[in-house]
């Protein structure tokens, strides 16, 4: 087993009790009677980024020189994805009466925490993967940061409905052009 395998187990295990979460909150989510469309597809983009994150944790395999430092940055990411997923679907999802209320009431520490999770994502990709901070990859880096900004701020059922396509979009670019192949982040072949 490589150290990168060992240290997989503690990552696996937060990207999987996110994923849980999210599953287990989809069928209150999605409940007609107390559905809020806007909520139900943040949760949704949210297992869509903990199942690709976790695919693209493999970008760092080849790393080799592990610290406990080190190991605590990686770990960041998922961490903070799990944060984002208990915000979204809290613990007993069966007591929410009003999906949008309860988006509201939590929008901004998700957005904050998207934002947090961006952060980790940049300090990541520049610590292992060696991107650098100005390269074009950082693009995406820059309008997710935006939404995250709107969203934190924004208390307009319109302006999150706007958010919450403009985030679909920037996950589906990023899932066909960065994160379809295992090591799609090594930009040092292009």
């Amino acid at each position: 087993m490589s150290l990168f395998e060992y240290l997989a187990i503690a990552f696996s295990i937060i990207f999987s009790m996110s994923a849980m979460r999210l599953i287990s909150g989809l069928p209150h989510t999605l409940r007609s009677e107390s559905r809020y469309w806007v909520h139900a597809t943040f949760v949704i983009l949210q297992l869509i980024i903990t199942i690709v994150v976790f695919w693209n944790y493999w970008n760092f395999a080849s790393y080799e020189n592990w610290t406990l430092a080190k190991f605590i940055l990686i770990l960041a990411s998922p961490a903070l994805v799990f944060l984002n997923a208990c915000t979204l679907i809290p613990e007993r999802a069966d007591t929410i009466e009003s999906w949008k209320v309860h988006y509201f009431e939590v929008s901004r520490r998700y957005f904050i925490g998207l934002g947090l999770w961006l952060l980790a994502v940049l300090a990541n990709t520049i610590v292992f993967l060696d991107i650098p901070f100005f390269s074009p990859a950082r693009y995406a880096h820059l309008a997710a940061f935006a939404i995250c900004a709107v969203g934190a701020v924004s208390r307009s059922n319109g302006t999150h409905a706007v958010i919450a396509a403009m985030t679909a979009g920037l996950i589906s670019f990023w899932i066909f052009y960065v994160a379809f192949n295992p090591g799609g982040l090594d930009f040092s072949q292009s």
